[in-house]
């Protein structure tokens, strides 16, 4: 029987395990690999079993992966349901298109990995606003809600609309399921 943690995991510690470069690589392997144990997926892509062991807890503890025991060996694959299968659909989009996936997913999974942006867009998906009501929907001070608006803006997820700030619709797949993911 597959097993993950079963809770939904917040979407900024989701986007904060899913901007690793090595974790990335994992993921790109259980694209190719239907199912790997920890000695498999170290010695494929050459680092310690221990640095891989740690990894792919976290990826099970998002709910990225499930895992089974078969004797000693802890065999781990794709979640297959919930909301992270889609998200892991996403990501298999991105390998399957891009020259620099690993670089691509990281640039739209840094939109949300601060809890500040997760507010942000969670309130400007319900319409715009101007910088007064972000801030006062979300008491998020001038300084760091600048800050966070603007990695919004440069990574394609909200845009400047006279006075204020409004969502953009999202390209992509992951793009499209993280904003699910954080506004559901």
């Amino acid at each position: 029987m597959a097993m993950n943690n079963g809770e939904k995991v917040s979407l900024w510690r989701l986007c904060r395990t899913l901007a690793n470069p090595v974790r990335l690589e994992m993921i790109g392997l259980f694209f190719q690999y239907n199912q790997l144990c920890v000695f498999e997926t170290a010695e494929l892509l050459g680092i310690g079993e221990g640095a891989a062991s740690k990894h792919l807890q976290l990826l099970i503890a998002a709910g990225l992966l499930e895992f089974q025991r078969k004797g000693r060996y802890l065999l781990c694959s794709l979640a297959t349901t919930g909301r992270t299968s889609h998200i892991l659909a996403g990501i298999r989009e991105i390998f399957e298109e891009h020259k620099e996936p690993i670089g691509a997913v990281i640039g739209i999974a840094t939109a949300f990995t601060h809890e500040r942006r997760v507010a942000l867009v969670r309130l400007l998906s319900k319409g715009h606003c101007n910088q007064l009501q972000l801030y006062e929907g979300t008491g998020i001070s001038g300084r760091a809600l600048t800050r966070h608006l603007n990695k919004l803006v440069r990574r394609g997820f909200v845009g400047r609309v006279g006075d204020g700030f409004r969502m953009v619709e999202p390209t992509g797949m992951l793009a499209k399921e993280l904003i699910k993911y954080c506004c559901n």
